[in-house]
């Protein structure tokens, strides 16, 4: 994909989330294939334009956040491959932090913007799937 389409895809992605409020509730299943089809790319640069349609995804309705919960295993594996995957280039300044497409700085924000709209419900769920995985190790 040149350059120019994939500006026109990620702008036009980020228009629609911006209008379309009252309709995202309904999309949210189909979105997840292609959310999960491009985590799973493992391309940096793709992962980062998707945490931050994420990011938007659930800011854009209040319901959001909290109808994406089911999906979370789906979404969150990914996230832990790459939550620490910031460079340590000494004295070198990464220019990737200024345009927020640094994969360890967008991943703890994308985990906050979901955390912060689980229900009660939903996070006793996601304690008790924690707290099996630990037991299991």
């Amino acid at each position: 994909m040149c350059i120019r389409d994939r500006f026109i895809a990620v702008q036009g992605t980020f228009d629609l989330l911006d209008e379309g409020e009252a309709n995202i509730g309904k999309v949210i299943p189909q979105l997840i294939i292609p959310i999960k089809a491009a985590l799973n790319t493992r391309d940096p640069e793709i992962i980062a334009i998707t945490l931050k349609v994420i990011q938007k995804l659930v800011q854009s309705g209040d319901t959001v956040g909290e109808m994406l919960v089911p999906y979370y295993r789906q979404i969150l594996p990914v996230f832990n491959i790459y939550k620490n995957s910031n460079l340590n280039l000494g004295d070198r300044i990464d220019y990737a932090q200024r345009k927020r497409n640094t994969l360890g700085d967008l991943i703890p924000v994308s985990y906050t913007h979901l955390r912060a709209h689980e229900t009660r419900h939903d996070l006793v769920c996601r304690l008790l799937l924690e707290k099996k995985k630990k037991k299991k190790k």
